[in-house]
């Protein structure tokens, strides 16, 4: 079994632009055989129309930077505003963020796409924004400071965390009523403290082409 890579995504775009990816949203919360989000990108081997007997998993990894691509998408959530479709939801893909069917997707649909999340057993937060992948690793000995600083706490007032520990669940043991989660504010420190934007397989970044 794979690590399981956990993230949300909102994907923008106009209404026409936007068409499919909406389509998909509908059918995919009234069909109880629920069509996977990847059949928006089909593999190159399987042409326009989405086809589970051509799956190949090196084709996969390639194309999709991952083997199953978006798997499990929950919360989906659809709306328009001041001329453009939003899209977003929460969804697993194993291993590693699928940064290469959002580059697909881009293309494909000339939408916006922006993506972030973590991976906790490898210590991995991920961004995908404005075409560019940016990866870094949790600082897990410097996540309760911070965020104790953030939310003007005592170091010593914070559940103990430990590395492995799962950083959701963490987060969510420092609220209280007056108190929210701040993952998302997280991610964005990760990102503002990352140097470089960076892939596994050595500084390519998609969109890029």
């Amino acid at each position: 079994m794979p690590n399981w890579f956990t993230g949300t995504i909102q994907i923008i775009g106009s209404p026409e632009n936007m068409k499919e990816i909406h389509q998909w949203t509908l059918a995919y919360n009234d069909d109880t055989e629920e069509p996977q989000f990847n059949t928006l990108c089909p593999l190159p081997s399987m042409g326009d129309t989405w086809d589970d007997d051509k799956w190949v998993y090196e084709e996969a990894c390639e194309h999709w930077r991952s083997k199953w691509g978006i798997r499990f998408p929950t919360c989906i959530h659809s709306a328009e505003n001041n001329g453009q479709h939003y899209i977003d939801f929460m969804y697993d893909s194993a291993w590693d963020m699928p940064m290469g069917l959002f580059n697909m997707l881009e293309k494909k649909y000339n939408v916006s796409v922006y993506s972030e999340g973590y991976e906790p057993n490898n210590g991995i937060i991920e961004v995908w924004k404005d075409g560019h992948f940016i990866s870094n690793d949790m600082d897990f000995d410097s996540f309760p400071d911070w965020y104790a600083d953030v939310n003007d706490l005592n170091r010593e007032d914070l559940p103990e965390f430990n590395e492995g520990d799962d950083i959701h669940a963490w987060n969510n043991g420092c609220i209280d009523d007056e108190d929210t989660s701040n993952y998302a504010e997280y991610i964005d420190y990760l990102v503002s403290e990352a140097n470089d934007e960076i892939n596994y397989n050595g500084g390519y970044k998609y969109g890029d082409d």
